[in-house]
């Protein structure tokens, strides 16, 4: 392989290779070192599991109406689906919940989103602002934003730092997976898979990488594995990190967004494509769960878990995982209405040792550590990422704004050299 180039980039997810097409469309010679046996990072879309391909990683384009992956999206003839109207179920042992209990969620996420707003400038956790006996809607209000949306334990979770994140919506679902627009971006680009960077190392005019297929140079590295794989010290720098770096990535830990995936002879009865389904007063927030029913018309239902328990699901073996889903559908439906499971699988982000988690989040107090992330690099070596961007951070989109963004200061550093 050749081994000398004008950029490095050390991941193909989103961020690295829409660096390296940025880049090589510059007319820069890039290689895009992956360590795992494909494109696309923690954007998979799993075609060959069940009768219907499923996101097992990245599901939906939000802020789909300014998303930068949209357009491309569409470019490949993708159905795209607005998810916004999809129907939002609370049940439990198959009574739907009242009037009365949809009115107080209502309520609980009002006051959760009024006490979040008034927060500052002291930053607390998101477990804080909850009443000291809380009910179950006040819980449920509390693990959708927290577990359930950042991938942090709502105790570990900056209000500030969700507040700055501001709303995902419009969010939509693609027909084809989110996966395989990601995987689009490595059309035309030199990616070198199954290929481990070991070492780092500034050199001078440029960056040496020691790699499982040996050595390569290049004027400028871009970075853009996980805070997980970083925080791991899988990868060494020379020289080391700078304290600036390190804080950063302390307070950006990765979070944990897991999901079980459960198919059935036939879409479960009473829902529409892509409806939800949560528990209503039999709501654990130990165990918060939510259900994604029937997407596409198919025949599966996709069980959405973060923080500690997403962790733990992706980590206990396979078939109690499916049992403690089933667990709590059956929970809030009572029965299957004559439906049989045929298959489930539980993805394993939080053991896989190329993400070691989801996505990061920021923890209580972390201020401004994605700001600071995304400049804490040296001269030729830089960092991009989820875990970097400041629009539409902890998602695909924001993902490859940050390495278009990355790709055009290496451009502009190159012009004047």
């Amino acid at each position: 392989m050749q081994n000398e180039f004008d950029v490095a980039v050390v991941g193909a997810g989103a961020a690295g290779l829409a660096a390296a097409g940025k880049l090589q469309a510059l007319g820069r010679s890039v290689v895009v070192l992956e360590a795992s046996g494909r494109v696309g990072g923690r954007a998979f879309t799993d075609g060959t599991s069940f009768s219907s391909a499923v996101d097992l990683g990245c599901a939906w384009l939000h802020q789909a109406d300014r998303n930068p992956l949209t357009p491309l999206a569409r470019a490949l003839d993708f159905t795209l689906i607005d998810h916004e109207p999809a129907a939002r179920h609370l049940m439990c042992q198959g009574q739907p919940a009242s009037a009365a209990e949809l009115h107080g969620l209502e309520q609980a996420e009002q006051a959760l989103t009024e006490r979040m707003a008034g927060v500052g400038p002291q930053d607390v956790a998101m477990a804080s602002l909850l009443a000291a006996e809380p009910d179950w809607t006040a819980e449920m209000a509390l693990r959708t934003i927290a577990e359930l949306d950042t991938g942090g334990d709502a105790e570990d979770t900056s209000v500030l730092g969700v507040v700055a994140q501001g709303s995902t919506s419009p969010n939509w679902l693609v027909r084809q997976g989110m996966g395989r627009v990601v995987e689009s971006l490595a059309s035309g680009l030199r990616v070198a898979l199954n290929t481990r960077v070991a070492e780092i190392e500034q050199v001078p005019g440029g960056v040496r990488l020691e790699t499982s297929a040996g050595d390569i140079r290049a004027r400028h590295c871009i970075v853009t594995v996980s805070t997980g794989v970083l925080r791991a010290e899988a990868i060494r720098f020379k020289p080391g990190l700078t304290n600036a770096a390190l804080a950063a990535l302390e307070a950006l830990p990765m979070g944990h967004f897991n999901k079980v995936v459960l198919e059935f002879d036939a879409p479960l009865p009473g829902f529409a494509a892509g409806d939800w389904l949560s528990a209503g007063r039999n709501f654990q927030p130990e165990q918060a769960l939510v259900f994604l029913v029937n997407p596409f018309g198919s025949r599966l239902v996709i069980a959405l878990a973060g923080g500690s328990y997403g962790r733990q699901l992706s980590t206990m073996p396979a078939r109690e995982a499916e049992d403690a889903v089933m667990a709590q559908l059956l929970g809030c439906l009572g029965s299957l209405g004559g439906r049989k499971l045929t298959g489930s699988m539980a993805t394993d982000w939080a053991t896989n040792a190329w993400t070691q988690g989801s996505y990061a989040y920021l923890r209580t107090g972390g201020g401004e550590a994605r700001r600071a992330l995304a400049s804490a690099g040296s001269e030729r070596i830089h960092f991009a990422g989820e875990a970097s961007a400041m629009e539409l951070a902890q998602t695909c989109g924001g993902a490859y704004l940050t390495g278009i963004q990355t790709a055009q200061r290496i451009e502009a550093l190159l012009g004047k050299a």
